[in-house]
């Protein structure tokens, strides 16, 4: 049995690269996509965290048989950051962002159909591979509907907010505990899909909490993003904050913002907008927490996965 994370998550890119060596004759296009699983083992792979951990809630079998899936999760979850990262254009010191756009798309796309097919080669009975893809079907399609909210820039409220969340981070984290569930054991998976779900917003804004409070060119603030804080600061209507309501109309360049950097950064901080997206925040870490308790699972692994929740 694989015992030392650093090791599962080698085992893994080792699955990633071989579906892809196996997939793709060319070595081009194979060298370009092992290099952007390598940076995605770099980064972490902490979807397949979750579908191993699911695969042990409700299984006693090996820990190497649910390789696979988790390989075949973080392909899926590589693909889309890939698409988000080039619709964001946000994120230009990552690899798929080095290379031309109609490469880093074309490969992309290979890698979320290889995520299917990585599932297919798993040893596992065909019904319970049959599910697995399923949810990997549904929670995507889900995903692309929360995406095109997020990109059209129509938020305007918090609940609009919350509810694309849902749909894009909510399904994803969903996705990555089902397809573990899904291949250990044919019941609970409603419960697992309402507590992840929480979990996936919470994770969220617990990224957005840290994304709006960074002063770097990953500032949210900077490339004029509508996250949960930013909506609320967009919402203090007193003339001393008025530009930021210009800035995000287009009356202010990016320059201003950063020769104010100092002065933005301490008003952030001192802001109730951060103090009121930790609250949302807790509330649903404290959701998917009370669901967790509702499942019938080994206790060792349930206390591991309330942990994880309790750290985002």
């Amino acid at each position: 049995m694989i015992k030392d994370s650093h090791d599962v998550d080698q085992s893994i890119a080792e699955v990633m690269e071989g579906v892809v060596r196996r997939s793709w004759k060319e070595s081009e296009i194979t060298g370009i996509a092992r290099n952007f699983i390598h940076y995605k083992k770099i980064e972490g792979f902490s979807f397949a965290k979750l579908t191993r951990l699911h695969f042990q809630m409700f299984s006693e079998k090996e820990e190497d048989l649910v390789l696979y899936p988790s390989a075949a999760v973080e392909l899926l979850i590589l693909s889309l950051d890939i698409l988000d990262d080039l619709q964001d254009q946000d994120a230009v010191d990552k690899p798929w962002c080095q290379v031309s756009h109609a490469i880093a798309m074309n490969i992309a796309t290979g890698l979320l159909m290889l995520s299917m097919k990585t599932i297919e080669e798993a040893n596992y009975e065909q019904d319970k591979k049959h599910q697995a893809i399923q949810y990997l079907y549904t929670h995507v399609l889900k995903a692309v509907s929360g995406q095109h909210i997020d990109l059209n820039d129509a938020i305007e409220t918090d609940e609009q907010y919350l509810q694309m969340v849902e749909s894009k981070s909510g399904a994803l984290m969903a996705c990555a505990c089902l397809v573990g569930t899904s291949l250990a054991t044919d019941h609970q998976h409603h419960i697992v899909e309402e507590y992840s779900t929480s979990f996936g917003v919470a994770a969220q804004l617990a990224n957005d909490l840290e994304d709006v409070s960074r002063w770097d060119t990953k500032n949210d603030l900077l490339y004029k993003k509508k996250t949960l804080p930013i909506l609320k600061l967009l919402n203090q209507t007193e003339h001393k904050n008025a530009w930021l309501n210009e800035y995000y109309k287009g009356l202010l360049d990016k320059e201003f913002i950063l020769e104010h950097k100092q002065e933005i950064f301490t008003w952030i901080q001192q802001s109730p907008a951060l103090k009121y997206a930790q609250v949302i925040k807790r509330i649903y870490q404290r959701k998917a927490s009370d669901k967790l308790q509702e499942i019938s699972a080994h206790d060792r692994w349930k206390e591991k996965l309330q942990a994880l929740i309790e750290e985002v």
